[in-house]
């Protein structure tokens, strides 16, 4: 868990996207407010839109305790094309073997 920055300051954007980025919130700039997400696993469900940079950096610090679980996604794994030519010849083989008999 981190400590809050001090807010008594004035921060700049730059500043504040930097702080967060480390937290591992996407703050970006809005037309009229910021917007601020987690970096990996945000959903539109989890952003949070404000026109005040220090209640985004706030509430920024604050999501950043409890980050969403990202979910695994199963990737297939793609055969090599010299493993797919080998199988297909192996079964062709099977089939002229059969065919023979």
């Amino acid at each position: 868990m981190t400590t809050m920055p001090p807010l008594d300051r004035r921060w700049t954007l730059a500043e504040a996207t930097d702080a967060l980025w480390a937290e591992g919130i996407c703050l970006k700039p809005r037309a009229g407010g910021y917007s601020i997400n987690f970096d990996k696993g945000g959903t539109p469900k989890t952003e949070y839109i404000t026109d005040d940079l220090i209640d985004a950096l706030v509430t920024g610090f604050k999501m950043a305790e409890h980050p969403p679980a990202v979910p695994r996604i199963r990737r297939r794994r793609r055969i090599s094309r010299r493993s797919y030519i080998l199988r297909h010849n192996g079964e062709l083989r099977k089939k002229l073997r059969r065919k023979r008999r």
